[in-house]
């Protein structure tokens, strides 16, 4: 899973930078989020769902 941030830095429209940041998830780091859903969902299986669906919208934003 491959995931970019595109940020503005704050500054006078005329000399604004855009800095993309490239964040490269490794199958280990996958495989973590993947094992941190399904042990959050044996107490609580909507808190995983909130889990996971963070994760991913913090990737993908």
């Amino acid at each position: 899973m491959v995931a970019a941030k595109t940020h503005t830095l704050d500054k006078p429209a005329a000399s604004r930078e855009i800095i993309t940041k490239r964040i490269v998830i490794t199958p280990k780091a996958s495989l973590n989020i993947d094992e941190y859903f399904v042990y959050i969902a044996q107490e609580n299986p909507d808190t995983a769902l909130l889990f996971f669906d963070s994760v991913e919208k913090l990737l993908h934003s």
